[in-house]
């Protein structure tokens, strides 16, 4: 899980701790490059909040990989344009700002099942 609060990162990781899936939180771009080098996760999720130019350029980045995971962005814009570009660079889904865990869980569950990892 890729992004700059840890509040957030902490409140999902221990809800989908509770449902048998492990949980990475990563900071930067470095870490995330580095974590998916060491780790090969089935999934990334990716908040684009912080700065949207170098979340698409991550995003993009993580796409090139012939080991890609799952991505799934979200953040807290509105502007349907944000969401699409996300989409079109890449994106397996898209979940916006404030969500729920258990839709989280439930979007996490239903893309990782598409790409035959659940």
């Amino acid at each position: 899980m890729v992004g700059d609060d840890p509040a957030m990162k902490q409140m999902v990781a221990a809800f989908f701790e509770q449902h048998s899936m492990r949980v990475v939180p990563v900071s930067g771009r470095q870490g995330v490059v580095s974590q998916i080098a060491a780790d090969a996760p089935n999934l990334v999720i990716l908040d684009l909040d912080q700065d949207l130019a170098s979340g698409l350029d991550l995003l993009r980045e993580i796409q090139s990989r012939s080991d890609a995971p799952v991505i799934i962005t979200g953040s807290q814009r509105s502007d349907e344009a944000d969401r699409v570009i996300g989409l079109e660079l890449g994106a397996d889904d898209y979940v916006a700002r404030p969500f729920g865990t258990r839709e989280l869980l439930a979007r996490v569950r239903a893309v990782l099942r598409r790409r035959g990892h659940g």
